[in-house]
């Protein structure tokens, strides 16, 4: 395929539940990530400048025109494991306000664009960015925290705390690209996960519609069980930190550019939002 090879992928939204069609174009270099609205022409940078909510995934919103689009952060992860950070994301029909779920995971995003684009041509050496200290942040609970400090390569480790024996006490570590258990595109397969008791609930307030046993990985109320086997282990782990890389990369912090240690407690993103708003001011640029 031609590097200019235009990319569509569609899927059911995750809160609406409705079918939502994009197109993916690669940009020049330099302009970013940008969604465009087919309907209206609206262009909407992937900036943090431009995030109004992130209670249950990452909202955008368009300063002028008001548009919203949320559930980024699957997409951006794979923008930012992929290197191809300058792409133009057409939102095709007329009301779409989020990005399809896809199968619940960065992979389909990530395979589209490696199999499509081969591998992007970097003009411009990315920078590397280190710590002389650490960093923390502290949530708005005593259960929330991040913390980032000077470590040779990067990595990320995550601990929850769930009411689910999968996640009791345990914690993963992913060392990048180097790491020798969990490949990049395994890490990205990891699936969404939630609370099988609160999807009716999510449900009669209108959100969680596009739900299905096949795009969510499920903990059953039994707080042992799943509605799959796990892909691998600790794969929920594995879906936090890919949330992370996105919301990161959204923020201006790909992942390859990080040469520290992370450390995630209990950390959603609006913690993970913060949290690189913050590093952004202790980086040291190599």
């Amino acid at each position: 395929m031609p590097q200019s090879a235009i990319i569509e992928l569609s899927g059911v939204g995750l809160i609406s539940g409705q079918p939502i069609t994009v197109q993916l174009a690669q940009a020049p270099q330099g302009q970013g990530i940008q969604f465009v609205w087919a309907s209206t022409g609206a262009i909407l940078p992937a900036s943090t400048e431009f995030i109004v909510d992130t209670q249950r995934g990452v909202t955008l919103m368009h300063p002028e025109t008001k548009q919203v689009l949320s559930i980024v952060e699957h997409f951006l992860a794979a923008v930012s494991m992929s290197g191809f950070y300058d792409v133009t994301v057409t939102l095709i029909g007329e009301k779409v306000k989020e990005l399809p779920l896809l199968d619940g995971s960065a992979l389909p995003w990530f395979e589209a664009m490696i199999s499509q684009w081969g591998t992007p041509t970097i003009k411009v050496k990315q920078p590397i960015y280190t710590l002389d200290k650490p960093v923390f942040l502290k949530g708005s609970t005593l259960k929330t925290a991040l913390i980032a400090y000077p470590a040779e390569q990067f990595s990320i480790t995550y601990t929850l705390d769930y009411p689910h024996q999968g996640f009791r006490g345990d914690w993963a570590t992913w060392h990048g690209r180097q790491d020798a258990v969990v490949s990049v595109s395994q890490l990205l397969s990891a699936q969404t996960f939630g609370l099988v008791d609160e999807l009716p609930v999510l449900q009669a307030k209108g959100m969680a519609l596009g739900v299905t046993l096949e795009n969510t990985l499920g903990l059953c109320a039994d707080g042992v069980g799943y509605t799959r086997a796990l892909k691998f282990p600790k794969e929920p782990f594995y879906h936090k930190m890919l949330d992370l890389i996105g919301d990161f990369h959204l923020c201006g912090l790909p992942a390859d550019s990080l040469q520290m240690a992370i450390v995630a407690i209990n950390a959603g993103h609006t913690a993970h939002v913060a949290f690189a708003n913050q590093l952004k001011q202790q980086l040291i640029l190599n």
